[in-house]
């Protein structure tokens, strides 16, 4: 489907995320504090990759390929550049005061800004979903995600906890087999 970009306008957007994030990151001066991150950065790729080993070819979510850049292409640029960011971000301006309101009110206006990126990619069609996910779903995803992160960096164990947690609710409702099982069923 063609857009208001033309053909390429699905690479043009997502490099256009990845020069934002990129941006404010060195506006922030966060990247100074990468170390004190470095875990949950690594987390954050680890998750995005094991989502492409788990689903196996059966996406829920993929990105529009174009004539230079594929739905590959995109999610490396969004697992090694926008995630990295995004977690640097999040981490680094984390409000050190104001109670579990003001954290709550922090975390939810990072998944505001995520879904409206996301609601932009899908009118623009540079994003489509498949097998039963919806944009409702994706609210679900995003704040868990943004509280999972948060969570990562003070109680890694409760993270991976809820993160099996969340991969097994996925994969059950969406109805997705595990790895383990594909050799016997393929």
């Amino acid at each position: 489907m063609e857009t208001a970009l033309g053909e390429g306008g699905a690479a043009i957007f997502f490099v256009l995320v990845a020069l934002i994030a990129l941006t404010a990151v060195r506006l922030t001066r966060s990247y100074r504090r990468w170390e004190r991150y470095l875990p949950t950065v690594l987390f954050m790729i680890f998750c995005s990759m094991l989502y492409y080993f788990l689903v196996r070819g059966r996406l829920l979510w993929e990105y529009t390929p174009a004539t230079w850049v594929t739905h590959w292409g995109a999610e490396l640029l969004l697992s090694f550049v926008v995630f990295p960011c995004t977690v640097l971000l999040l981490l680094d301006l984390l409000p050190r005061s104001g109670g579990k309101l003001r954290l709550a009110r922090y975390l939810l206006n990072w998944s505001f800004v995520y879904l409206l990126t996301e609601q932009v990619a899908l009118q623009m069609h540079f994003m489509r979903y498949h097998r039963g996910w919806s944009f409702g779903w994706s609210v679900f995803f995003v704040c868990t995600m943004f509280l999972i992160l948060y969570l990562h960096h003070r109680c890694p164990l409760a993270a991976y906890l809820a993160t099996v947690g969340l991969i097994v609710l996925y994969m059950v409702w969406f109805r997705i087999p595990f790895p383990i099982f594909l050799q016997a069923v393929e």
